[in-house]
């Protein structure tokens, strides 16, 4: 028995949409079954590009340094905690002192830390102790980031920074930086 091809074409579109209506009516009945779906509650802010997200965006900006202004727009378009894709992974953005205090000082977040946060501050820092090293720690880093003791290394900096100007670049035009 020959069939025209025609024929078996129009039965292979036939199969082929009955079977598409089938699966669209169980995936919604399964859906409805299921009660409403809990949406996540994430941040403003795009992801951006597939895979790309925002890396582009940022490179660029740090290439022409223009890093820390593209952070900035960042955080005035989406507030002080957004979400953004980096390197293909979401990200979390936290700006300001109170987003500081939350990743440096809390106990809590102390043995959650990432091998990305590690990798951008190091394997050794705050966030890798707990208990008694980490509020000794803490305790250490409190007493050098007084207001007053930081004013007293802006100072001794800006003394050393003008004396090095007078002894070394006194009498020059100006300066190349190198890329």
């Amino acid at each position: 028995m020959d069939m025209d091809p025609s024929v078996v074409a129009a039965l292979a579109a036939v199969i082929l949409v009955s079977v598409l209506l089938v699966l669209s009516r169980l995936r919604k009945q399964s859906s409805c079954q299921d009660g409403p779906r809990r949406k996540q509650k994430l941040p403003p802010g795009p992801f951006g590009l597939p895979v790309l997200g925002q890396t582009l965006g940022l490179l660029g900006a740090l290439r022409a340094n223009t890093g820390e202004a593209w952070l900035r727009r960042q955080a005035s378009a989406y507030g002080p905690v957004s979400k953004l894709s980096l390197f293909g992974s979401p990200t979390a953005f936290l700006v300001g002192p109170s987003a500081n205090k939350f990743l440096f000082a809390s106990t809590a977040l102390t043995t959650m830390s990432t091998r990305s946060f590690n990798s951008m501050v190091g394997w050794r820092n705050i966030r890798e102790l707990s208990g008694a090293d980490h509020r000794r720690v803490r305790a250490m880093m409190v007493q050098f980031l007084k207001l007053e003791v930081v004013r007293g290394y802006v100072a001794s900096m800006d003394d050393e920074v003008r004396h090095h100007l007078r002894t070394h670049w006194s009498g020059r035009d100006g300066a190349t930086p190198s890329p």
